[in-house]
């Protein structure tokens, strides 16, 4: 069976936070390794295997991909730390040359996947890297997902795994929100010419 690493961004400013966080990593069924990037407070006990503190904020995707170094698993998902799973195993999300989500929100995303939660096999990292750090926030997962087809990487969303997605709810942009998204869209369309 392939291994499954899950790595996770937390942004713990607050105790509520930091509880949420919590959550989000007990709530996961079927996971062999979880890394934990964690920005502002540091938690103490938590079930992760790899833990990275960083005292200041850094941008969702800097932390995407640092986690993407360290983790070791066939397969790599990407969580935010607001997401809760309800329902189903991550192993089922494992499908060979397939980028797959699960269902967010009781909705399935226009774009194939979301943003909030993904897996895919290392070997889809390999051939077109990364998350791009130049997108702050927002627009990153449409980005990916654009990369995705240029390399003709199917993908799917598997509707036995589910989970909550509490939107903006760790966000420290998100006073800045309207701002951040509009700046990323604008990014988002000059990188691929729309």
């Amino acid at each position: 069976m392939p291994k499954l690493s899950i790595v996770i961004t937390a942004v713990n400013i607050s105790p509520e936070h930091i509880q949420m966080t919590k959550e989000c990593i007990e709530s996961l069924k079927g996971v062999d390794e979880i890394v934990l990037i964690e920005c502002g407070k540091e938690m103490s006990d938590t079930k992760t295997h790899i833990k990275i503190y960083f005292s200041e904020i850094i941008p969702p995707n800097k932390a995407r991909n640092l986690g993407l170094q360290v983790a070791t698993g066939d397969y790599i998902g990407f969580l935010n730390n607001d997401t809760k799973m309800i329902e189903g195993n991550l192993k089922d999300l494992c499908r060979e040359n397939t980028a797959t989500s699960p269902i967010i929100n009781n909705e399935i995303s226009p774009y194939g996947i979301w943003g909030a939660f993904f897996v895919a096999p290392r070997n889809i990292f390999e051939k077109i890297g990364g998350w791009d750090e130049r997108f702050e926030m927002y627009w990153d997962d449409n980005d990916f997902i654009k990369r995705m087809e240029q390399a003709n990487i199917k993908r799917e969303i598997i509707e036995s795994v589910k989970f909550i997605h509490y939107v903006g709810k760790t966000n420290p942009f998100l006073r800045n929100c309207k701002k951040v998204t509009k700046e990323s869209e604008l990014k988002f369309k000059q990188k691929w010419n729309l």
